[in-house]
């Protein structure tokens, strides 16, 4: 791979990000011309407040990512984008809340596709050495296997054997909508976003509708409200 390539995907400048964006936009507004839209997948760092993605010399927020396309997606006012994300970034909850909300209030061009995120709004991303990645990023990419003899995982814990333990963790995790939560010990917990304006912490623990007027506090007390209850 290019120096030039590895260092857009792994450390970008924000104009090159957005640039990329704009252009991706302008394809499908050329030739496709239909509900087909733009999914950002970011890795990196997340900024306190507001989850916007810190890049090399610059943050993207919501609102931005939105404007970048808008210009395309409101040529055709038969048809709406859909826009979707998956960030495995500190405080993501607080950008996928945000997103959500400007898209369904500022632009009818856009609805939310299925998102993910990795933690909510008041939560940093755990990564742990055994997994070799970001917690949330790890399950994603490793469901897992519907089985795990548990002697052979209980020896390989007592033995410090991390490619086993690594095995080990994806079948425990295979069946389970909490498994970041499960891997830190409650400490993370990953948010979805299903059908344009549900929300819901993965596993079931507490979720919030996007109605008319939406509002964020009120979305992030909905969605956090289980980390504080007796």
């Amino acid at each position: 791979m290019p120096d030039s390539l590895r260092r857009l995907l792994i450390d970008p400048r924000l104009d090159q990000v957005e640039s990329t964006i704009r252009e991706v936009s302008r394809i499908i507004d050329q030739q496709f011309n239909a509900e087909f839209g733009v999914d950002l997948y970011f890795a990196g760092h997340g900024k306190h407040g507001t989850g916007n993605l810190v890049l090399r010399d610059g943050v993207l927020s919501p609102a931005r990512f939105l404007r970048l396309q808008a210009d395309d997606a409101e040529k055709h006012e038969d048809t709406t984008r859909t826009v979707g994300v998956m960030l495995d970034s500190c405080y993501s909850g607080a950008f996928l809340i945000r997103l959500a909300i400007d898209a369904y209030e500022r632009y009818q061009c856009f609805r939310m596709d299925d998102s993910h995120v990795s933690c909510l709004p008041d939560e940093q991303c755990y990564e742990l050495d055994v997994l070799g990645h970001g917690v949330f990023t790890y399950t994603t990419l490793h469901p897992g296997n519907a089985s795990v003899d548990a002697r052979s995982f209980g020896q390989a814990i007592l033995d410090n054997d991390k490619s086993q333990i690594a095995k080990g963790l994806q079948g425990l995790v295979a069946t389970m909508s909490s498994a970041t939560a499960y891997l830190t010990e409650g400490r993370q917990c990953s948010l979805s976003l299903i059908k344009s304006s549900f929300l819901e912490v993965d596993g079931g623990f507490a979720s919030s509708t996007l109605g008319e007027n939406p509002d964020f506090q009120t979305a992030v007390r909905e969605l956090t409200s289980f980390k504080i209850a007796k």
